[in-house]
């Protein structure tokens, strides 16, 4: 159901986009499918998918070459797919495929082959290459960081397992909790106020386990978001073609 709504209100923009084209851009067609074929290539690069698939979409309305209506088309696939409408990103994998242009058969086999394992037999031995090395990929973090360190750092000293993964702020802020909870504890059983430095003991007892707990997941997000930028790398590296 929300995948509908979302091509429902996709291709409501989409119809207010093209209505709104002046009678001038319409006449030079040609130029206007150029500009908005472009423009999707900007939007996509920027990750901004939804964008980008209008410009496509639009593209393809202007479009009077057919060569180039399938790059148009096969963005719109692209960014649909980006979107999570795979139903949509497939009507229209499946248009490219009708029109028989075999260099785009082979694009679309290797798209279907890495996006839903769907096999085709206009996928090359050189494709079958490249996928293999995409599936044997053993990708370590340039910059890796050991959550075990960083945990251990925290509880020696609460704040520098943060600092070892490069979160500064977030050791700092752990570091002046830690200390104003234990040090109002330790003056509150000095003066004798048993409950409330109790009280104080259990809260300055969380801020230091969530402590180590926030510097061990700050080491584990770190070495993802490196892993997922080196994945991306190796993609782009690998499947150039993947991308309109």
């Amino acid at each position: 159901m929300q995948r509908q709504a979302t091509v429902v209100i996709f291709r409501l923009f989409f119809f207010l986009c093209v209505i709104g084209l002046t009678p001038a851009s319409l006449a030079d067609a040609k130029l206007s499918a150029d500009l908005f074929y472009k423009e999707g290539q900007q939007k996509y690069k920027a990750g901004q998918y939804f964008m980008a698939a209008m410009h496509f979409k639009t593209s393809i309305l202007l479009e009077e070459n057919n060569s180039n209506r399938l790059s148009s088309q096969f963005g719109y696939a692209l960014s649909m797919n980006k979107l999570g409408e795979t139903d949509e990103a497939l009507s229209s994998i499946k248009l490219i495929d009708e029109s028989g242009n075999s260099a785009y058969l082979e694009k679309t086999a290797l798209f279907k082959k890495m996006n839903w394992d769907m096999t085709s037999h206009h996928l090359t031995s050189e494709h079958k290459k490249r996928i293999e090395a995409w599936e044997n990929r053993n990708l370590i973090p340039e910059n890796y960081k050991s959550p075990a360190l960083a945990g251990t750092l925290s509880a020696v000293f609460p704040g520098a397992g943060q600092a070892y993964v490069g979160t500064w702020a977030s050791g700092l802020y752990s570091f002046v909790l830690n200390s104003l909870f234990l040090s109002a504890a330790v003056e509150l059983n000095q003066k004798e106020l048993r409950a409330t430095s109790a009280a104080a003991w259990v809260v300055f007892s969380m801020t230091y386990v969530g402590g180590i707990i926030s510097a061990t997941e700050s080491a584990k997000i770190h070495n993802q978001n490196q892993i997922r930028n080196e994945e991306s790398a190796l993609y782009e590296n690998l499947f150039p073609e993947l991308k309109p």
